[in-house]
């Protein structure tokens, strides 16, 4: 069991930090600090209107920033922090009353750049907790790690290779991550991670990029029983995965600030109520969920490419 005060005292100084140092790629290493800020809101039914019987809200707060990067005569190491808070208002048939959940992190990282190759091999490694309000008392932490290897076949074609352990399925569990990033032309670039996400996208103009893409998502969350499942025990668990297809764009409205926005159907959704993470006790599905994103992103600090402490 975790000490939340400590936990949420941990996020607070991240954040602050990273306000005088995300990284530019989804990976979290860039060559500055990142700080986003995103709503979103999905409602069951699909795009005409049909059968909306809840309106989910979430907010994802997160900061990111190097730390620390060492150039030796044949590789560049960098180092980075991410902090990131999320809170979501959740409406469920299986439950009859709103969940109101909370997802917390903390992940290091690290990248090692060979000189010579330009491959990459990255490792991060986070613990975070997940948790319905009336659980964060008796929060438990929990463990995610990813690994990824690079490999140039040519300039323009990057293969992406790993394996990670996380909860993006719904429940802890490893997999396996293959993927490319093809830089198709000066303006248009495809990238995928399989199995969890894929994105086309294309810069229309010097401050807008628009994107087509499909997004695995899911988490599992601690919730108290409260007699909803009488003779068990008092803290169920909550399971949640889904797979998305979008658009967005991204607009640079000042320099290092992003201003982005997102609109999806989601093609599934499965929400599982268990005892132990493998005892399912309810189970619902939907689909044709309709979902928007809407984020302001702040990039800033450039990092030092030959000794060690990168500047903010």
């Amino acid at each position: 069991m975790i000490n939340l005060k400590y936990f949420y005292m941990t996020l607070l100084l991240l954040a602050f930090v990273s306000a005088g140092a995300r990284a530019a790629d989804d990976f979290g290493f860039g060559g500055g600090g990142e700080l986003k800020a995103g709503f979103s809101a999905m409602q069951n039914g699909d795009l005409l209107g049909r059968g909306r019987d809840r309106y989910d809200r979430t907010l994802d707060l997160s900061a990111s920033m190097p730390v620390y990067a060492v150039k030796s005569d044949t590789s560049f190491i960098k180092y980075s922090l991410t902090a990131s808070l999320g809170a979501q208002d959740e409406q469920l048939s299986i439950v009859p009353r709103a969940l109101r959940l909370y997802d917390a992190r903390v992940t290091a990282g690290a990248a090692i750049i060979n000189d010579a190759s330009r491959e990459m091999y990255m490792l991060r490694v986070g613990v975070g907790i997940a948790e319905e309000q009336d659980s964060l008392p008796d929060a438990h932490e929990r463990l995610s790690v990813f690994w990824m290897g690079t490999h140039h076949s040519r300039p323009d074609l990057t293969y992406l290779y790993g394996a990670g352990y996380s909860y993006i399925f719904g429940r802890g569990q490893l997999f396996p991550a293959f993927g490319l990033n093809w830089k198709i032309d000066e303006k248009r670039e495809l990238n995928f991670i399989l199995p969890i996400q894929a994105r086309y996208s294309c810069k229309v103009s010097p401050v807008l990029k628009a994107s087509l893409y499909s997004a695995l998502f899911g988490n599992e969350y601690r919730f108290k029983n409260q007699g909803l499942y009488p003779g068990y025990s008092d803290t169920l668990y909550l399971h949640t995965v889904g797979f998305k297809l979008g658009t967005g764009v991204e607009y640079k409205a000042f320099p290092g600030w992003t201003l982005g926005a997102d609109i999806a159907t989601v093609l599934r959704r499965d929400v599982k109520i268990s005892a132990d993470s493998n005892d399912d006790l309810a189970q619902e599905r939907t689909s044709g969920d309709f979902s928007f994103q809407l984020s302001c992103k702040w990039s800033f600090g450039r990092n030092n490419p030959t000794t060690g402490r990168i500047r903010g």
